[in-house]
């Protein structure tokens, strides 16, 4: 009976759900979705890149400064890939070069999660920004620790940076341009 609730060869997306599982689609491009290539069947990684950018008021200056602090987290790790946009076909062999029908980029990627899981990513896709790792085809299945990554452990730079102003307009006169604030 089990089988035929879950039939990985129906034309039926929601009859291709694993039990216990719900089909959660992700907003990608061609960077978050690692440039179309993640089909139906694949496995994935999900990554979250959080803003914790504080503002800081200077005291005496009457100013503020924007102290950076972006963080990538792994929120899930080995899920399967149920559709790329409205493809949901499985590539029949993953290693083949040719291109299969419906391949290239997409705008939405479609994973089979946990209820719990599926409420941790529609949460981070409103505070965050997603992106897919795609794991190599036969690669053990399980998770690894993976621990989080911050400015100061990508850049090295154990000091506080700030985030620049940006102007908000640039004004051209006659050759001549002044930014302001």
């Amino acid at each position: 009976l089990e089988n035929k609730l879950w039939d990985t060869s129906s034309k039926f997306l929601a009859l291709r759900i694993p039990p216990g599982k719900r089909a959660v689609s992700l907003a990608v491009n061609n960077i978050t979705g690692v440039a179309g290539h993640v089909r139906p069947g694949n496995k994935v990684d999900v990554v979250a890149i959080y803003d914790y950018t504080k503002t800081q008021v200077q005291e005496g200056r009457g100013s503020t400064q924007k102290i950076l602090d972006v963080r990538a987290r792994t929120i899930l790790q080995d899920v399967k890939v149920l559709a790329s946009g409205k493809d949901f076909a499985f590539v029949s062999n993953p290693l083949s070069n040719k291109s299969e029908k419906g391949s290239g980029n997409s705008t939405s990627v479609t994973l089979a999660l946990t209820p719990r899981q599926a409420q941790q990513v529609i949460l981070a896709q409103r505070i965050s920004i997603l992106s897919l790792m795609l794991r190599r085809h036969g690669e053990e299945e399980g998770e690894v620790e993976i621990p989080q990554d911050n400015v100061f452990s990508i850049t090295g730079n154990q000091e506080v940076m700030f985030d620049k102003e940006t102007p908000k307009f640039l004004e051209i006169r006659g050759g001549s341009s002044s930014l302001t604030y």
